[in-house]
């Protein structure tokens, strides 16, 4: 417990950054994740009732990530 509690000190400024950075990244890709499976819950429940869900691309054209 020690090593890490060092570790965190030995951070600085610049590496708290590096890690705020990396957990906010990584939130961004959970989130996108989680609201591409209910859309294609969504689909998949219109799809079973008989509607006609709509456009596959425009339906998760918000969801791509990009560089």
């Amino acid at each position: 417990m020690e090593s890490v509690v060092d570790l965190i000190r030995s951070f600085g400024f610049f590496g708290w950054i590096l890690i705020i950075v990396v957990v906010g990244t990584i939130t961004r890709g959970v989130v996108t994740v989680v609201r591409m499976r209910i859309k294609h819950a969504e689909r998949m429940a219109m799809i079973e009732q008989g509607q006609d869900p709509g456009d596959v691309e425009k339906a998760y054209e918000s969801d791509k990530l990009e560089d």
